[in-house]
């Protein structure tokens, strides 16, 4: 019944009237049933008052002791998952719609005390220096129904989703540079959309239910930043695509910043064949619109697309374009952006000094507009450019300086990337403990953000940990896996560099059969299934210092220009 109560927002009468549905229902029954919750709690005791038998006879009561106003708002903030004062304000008051009742702005903060007096309305806490409130479920439902009546439910699901939208709009420019601001006050609106998730899924799904598909698109693409950091991006590129389905005739100055946008959610998930396609798409739309900060973000997009593909003329080709869009003032940010990528692009071609004088530079320019967000993904290509050049210290140094930074802000997957990097040094230098400890965080990031490239490789980065640890077993299973979740994504499952060096060592020790075995039991094990749980495990690893046994010494950085993988 835990589930129940829950849905139930622990209202007395609400679980004692799903307690005597016992009698007849199992409670998985009665919580699939709570969205006809009038219907179902409608059981008790026939002695008590009239008031007291139905859940919506207890609210019709309480509803009747309600005076004007305080109904007019009741209803009117069910659009609302929670919400501010001045969110109430801008919303719920106002001249009435044909039909409707007036509430003057005025009125609002009375109004709205005297529900949470009467325990309508609940206080949830306190986000950015504002209080924030909301409705129990059963009392959102009910005043919803009571909108509806009054005629005005496209009117104020119709306002509430303008409101949405304006701020994310205003939101999303504050978060990639577009508008000044300090750190502080980023990091806020990234734990602001935290609270408000619920408030844009309703005004996505209004919109997308009545056909405003312009509208819907302008909100996923303002807050494609906040989706991308927190590792959101299936969701997120699954709502656009439904919006863009229905949307291809739309006006190029939505059509082409949408598609430009979604081509940075598959990049944020690590889908680089969809994120070029969509890239290409946005590219002629966002040229056509006039749009140069959009037409940049399409090309940088593109590039990074065509640097993964091993295309690095045509990767620079698109930079180049990109960079003589945004000379001008105010465009800091989408410079930092195109410095960043060049910089992974010439570490793609083993360019390894001037990689790090475009990342360093990067990294600065996004300190000096206080993205420290941006100057972090400039920061982890440093870290690999060290690792690289064979300089731990340094490498570990970029990976530590980045943590505090991306957790601030619950940056997910590159949280997870950092830590990759401080477990990859720390396996390189022999220190075992440390590896796990970093590669074990790494690996839990990615699987909570559900990017399947990115947990492929820390299985990767595990297989290796164990097979130094002398478990030649869970070193080909991980391999294993990892190579079945690429195919799964489909990618080629490839061999790589790294990867043969864990295994063939494991080969000569206990032979090709053993490994295929092994091997092929990872593969048939289903992707959402595949955990390594026991090899995430913190314990002690059965090698504390010195070279791991199982791969061969590095070479020097003076004998070889490796590329990045």
């Amino acid at each position: 019944m835990y589930e129940v109560t829950r849905a139930l927002d622990g209202m007395p009468l609400a679980v004692e009237l799903a307690a005597a549905r016992v009698r007849v229902l199992s409670a998985e029954q009665i919580a699939r049933r709570l969205a006809d919750r009038f219907r179902l709690l409608s059981a008790g005791d026939r002695t008590a008052p009239a008031r007291q038998r139905t859940l919506r006879a207890a609210i019709d009561w309480s509803h009747e002791l309600l005076d004007g106003p305080e109904r007019v708002l009741l209803r009117r903030l069910s659009v609302f998952s929670g919400w501010t004062l001045e969110q109430a304000e801008h919303v719920c008051a106002g001249p009435a719609p044909p039909g409707g009742a007036a509430l003057p702005a005025d009125d609002v903060l009375d109004t709205l005390t005297a529900l949470v007096d009467k325990s309508l309305v609940t206080v949830t806490g306190e986000t950015g220096g504002e209080v924030r409130f909301r409705l129990l479920d059963s009392i959102r439902e009910y005043a919803a129904e009571r909108l509806a009546d009054a005629g005005e439910e496209a009117a104020f699901r119709g306002r509430h989703r303008d409101a949405v939208l304006a701020a994310a709009e205003r939101d999303g420019r504050v978060a990639l540079g577009v508008e000044p601001a300090p750190w502080a006050d980023r990091v806020a609106l990234f734990h602001r959309y935290d609270t408000e998730l619920g408030n844009v899924r309703a005004a996505l799904t209004w919109s997308l239910d009545h056909g405003d598909i312009a509208e819907g698109l302008r909100l996923c693409t303002a807050l494609r930043a906040f989706w991308i950091a927190r590792g959101r991006v299936a969701e997120w590129a699954d709502r656009t695509d439904r919006f863009l389905s229905a949307g291809r005739d739309l006006d190029p100055r939505v059509l082409g910043p949408a598609l430009a946008g979604r081509a940075q959610l598959a990049v944020g998930g690590r889908d680089f064949a969809h994120a070029a396609r969509r890239a290409g798409e946005a590219l002629a739309l966002c040229r056509e619109a006039g749009d140069d900060f959009m037409t940049a973000t399409a090309l940088i997009t593109g590039a990074e697309c065509l640097a993964r593909a091993g295309r690095f003329a045509d990767a620079a080709a698109c930079l180049d374009e990109a960079d003589a869009l945004v000379r001008g003032p105010g465009r800091e940010w989408t410079r930092a952006y195109a410095c960043a990528a060049r910089g992974y692009l010439l570490i793609r071609e083993s360019r390894l000094r001037e990689a790090r004088e475009r990342l360093d530079t990067a990294a600065s320019v996004m300190r000096e507009i206080g993205h420290l967000w941006g100057a972090s993904h400039a920061m982890i290509g440093l870290g690999r450019l060290a690792e690289l050049r064979g300089d731990p210290d340094s490498a570990r140094g970029n990976y530590a300086a980045v943590l505090p930074i991306l957790a601030e802000i619950g940056a997910r997957p590159e949280l997870a990337r950092a830590l990759a990097g401080l477990g990859r040094v720390a396996l390189a230098q022999g220190d075992l403990p440390s590896a796990r400890a970093s590669l074990a965080r790494s690996l839990a990031l990615s699987r909570s953000s559900g990017i399947r490239l990115d947990v492929a490789r820390a299985l990767d980065a595990f297989a290796e940990l164990v097979a130094c640890e002398g478990d030649a077993r869970g070193a080909v299973t991980l391999a294993g896996a990892a190579s079945a979740l690429r195919e799964a994504t489909g990618r080629e499952p490839g061999t790589g560099a790294r990867r043969e060096r864990v295994l063939e060592p494991i080969r000569r020790r206990i032979g090709e059969p053993l490994v295929a075995q092994y091997w092929g039991r990872a593969a048939r094990c289903p992707p959402t299934t595949r955990s390594p749980a026991r090899c995430a495990a913190p314990g002690p690893s059965r090698r504390r210092g010195g070279r791991c046994r199982a791969a061969p010494r590095r070479p020097s950085p003076r004998r070889s220009r490796r590329r990045a993988p």
